[in-house]
């Protein structure tokens, strides 16, 4: 081999004040000490062949960059929802599940149930801060639509709605409403009790 190509072997991603420190030592163990080793592997050879070579670096330790979907991934972090991916998963599911529930009015109070878990948990964590009114980004929005989503946990979807054109309307009573309001308050609470705000995480 004539010419050596060292690049960064490894890569972590995350904000500067939550990247544990071991993660950051094992960056600079196979980016610039594994190098290191590298290179000196090669000079030994090419000393005992007595021939020349060429040894060319290239390396990042800190840089900014925005890859699809991962602001998601460091606003969870942020506010406090770690691990994140994990959060992220769960809300985008319930997200997207509540959404075709609600919009097809199938399963009856089931869509917008889940629809109320993650307003709650959405307006605690990121609105509730900024006050009340939504120009300042506060909990205005948050509340109306949990109100709505309530409203509709308990009275269905309505004649236009899958649930009345397979006859499934007689399945969800006020009984099965308020179950499913109960579970989804539980569960945001869960949601939030399992939160640890920024300034813990760094202390911790």
């Amino acid at each position: 081999m004539d010419v050596l190509f060292n690049n960064a072997g490894v890569g972590e991603a995350g904000p500067v004040s939550e990247i544990p420190i071991d993660l950051v030592r094992r960056n600079y163990e196979v980016n610039v000490f594994g190098s290191l080793a590298l290179t000196q592997g090669f000079i030994r050879r090419w000393v005992e062949q007595k021939k020349a070579g060429k040894i060319v670096f290239t390396s990042s330790m800190g840089g900014l960059f925005t890859p699809p979907g991962y602001g998601i991934y460091v606003f969870f972090e942020q506010i406090g929802f770690r691990p994140a991916r994990a959060f992220v998963i769960v809300a985008s599911l319930t997200e997207i599940l509540s959404g075709l529930l609600v919009g097809l009015g199938l399963l009856g109070p089931i869509g917008p149930a889940l629809m109320l878990s993650v307003l709650i948990v959405a307006g605690v964590s990121v609105h509730w801060p900024n006050g009340l009114f939504v120009a300042s980004n506060g909990i205005e929005h948050a509340v109306i639509f949990a109100a709505g989503a309530f409203a509709l946990a308990l009275t269905g979807p309505g004649l236009f709605s899958l649930d009345a054109a397979l006859g499934l309307q007689s399945l969800w009573t006020s009984g099965v409403a308020s179950v499913a309001i109960t579970i989804a308050v539980i569960g945001g609470v869960a949601n939030l009790a399992a939160r640890r705000p920024l300034s813990e995480n760094a202390t911790n």
